[in-house]
Parts: structure tokens; sequence; C-alpha cells
């Protein structure tokens, strides 16, 4: 887990209200506000590919769910993600899993287009994650594509495509969910839990894990 600020936050409304509130952001406050909206950063859009480069993919306004943080990199979790893969050269494919969703998301997500050309110009790793979709994501009917492909906007200084772009890894980010209706919420219904868990293992296992990893 990255986000613990915001996961014990919402734990602590629960505990308070009964009420499950989505709580996106950390709690790195960067305004004198106590309100919730106004504190913390989106972690996904604090790494440092294509950070800031646009309002559309992520926000400079604090008090807007899509914060990016004053500068790439600013968060004490997304410079502990940073380090672990720096300090680990070996890496070669990495899957940051979100929720919530039915979808496989794959660079390049700074983009706002749908036919994702930018990455298309990257001919052996394309490959790969057709390969991917064909073989795994598609065997378990979710949706693959980028950001704008699959939840239809896009989003920059994202992790996988930091991973991919500065670091040669094969990322991707599941949003974790199924094709049920009771999947399809943020605090996803326990009934399909071990399903989500079955398939998500699956197409990591028979994709992500294997030695394939070829290009430069």
């Amino acid at each position: 887990m990255v986000n613990v600020d915001g996961y014990l936050r919402i734990e602590e409304i629960f505990d308070k209200t009964g009420n499950l509130e989505t709580i996106r952001k950390n709690r790195n406050p960067y305004t004198r506000s106590t309100v919730d909206s106004c504190i913390g950063v989106d972690l996904n859009r604090n790494y440092g590919f294509k950070f800031g480069i646009d309002d559309e993919g992520g926000s400079s306004d604090p008090c807007r769910e899509e914060y990016r943080g004053p500068y790439a990199f600013s968060e004490l979790e997304t410079q502990a993600i940073r380090d672990f893969v720096l300090s680990h050269p070996t890496i070669k494919a990495a899957a940051n899993l979100h929720s919530y969703g039915n979808s496989w998301i794959m660079p390049f997500s700074y983009v706002g287009n749908k036919e994702n050309l930018e990455f298309s110009k990257q001919t052996s790793a394309y490959k790969i994650y057709e390969e991917i979709r064909l073989e795994g994501v598609k065997s378990v009917s979710a949706v693959f594509g980028n950001s704008v492909q699959t939840v239809r906007y896009p989003c920059n200084g994202e992790a996988s495509d930091w991973m991919f772009a500065e670091r040669n890894i094969i990322a991707l980010s599941p949003e974790l969910g199924s094709n049920k209706e009771e999947s399809d919420d943020f605090f996803t219904a326990p009934s399909v839990i071990p399903e989500i868990l079955r398939s998500t293992s699956f197409s990591c296992n028979s994709n992500l894990l294997q030695d394939r990893r070829t290009h430069t």
C-alpha cells in the first residue's frame, strides 16, 4: 500500500460516522484548510515523467482531487517508490494496483488521444503489451489501453508512465474489478473480492512475471 495516510483517514472517518469516504490523496497539507478535499496530493500524478505538462491530466489547485503536488516526487510516498525502483535495477515488470474498475492501464497515460500514438512508436515494447492484452487481460474480460482509452481521462506524472519511460520497466496500472456490478465501487462488495484476486493474480502471473522482456 502506497497511500497509508489516506487509508487511515478513511478508517478514522468510518470509526466516527460509519461512513466510507473516498480519500484519493495523501494527508500532506499544502494549504491551511482543514477540509479533506484541500489536504494532500494525488500520488499517482506526482511521478517525474511528464509531470505537470498540462492541467487536464492533473491539477495545480491543492483543493482538487487531482492535485499533483508542487513538484515531481515532492511526496515521501513517491520518493520511496522511486528509490526502491532505482535501487533494484533488475526489475523488469511492475503492476501498480488501483481501485476501482475492470481495466488494465498501460503507458502512456499523459497523452490525451485515444490512439496512444506516442506509445505505438515503441515498437518492441508495444508488441509485449499487445501480447499481454491478448493472452491475459482479454481472457478475464478487462478493458485494456492507456488512461484515455480505459477511464476516459488523461493522467500525467503517472507511476507506470515513469517506470516505463525512465526505467524501461513493463509497467501496468490495473484498476481492480470484474464485470459484475458488485465490483463497481471503490469499496468492493466482499462477495466478489475472491474473484477479483483470482483474475488479477492470473493476469499478472501469465504475463508480467513471464521472462520475455527483451525490449531496449
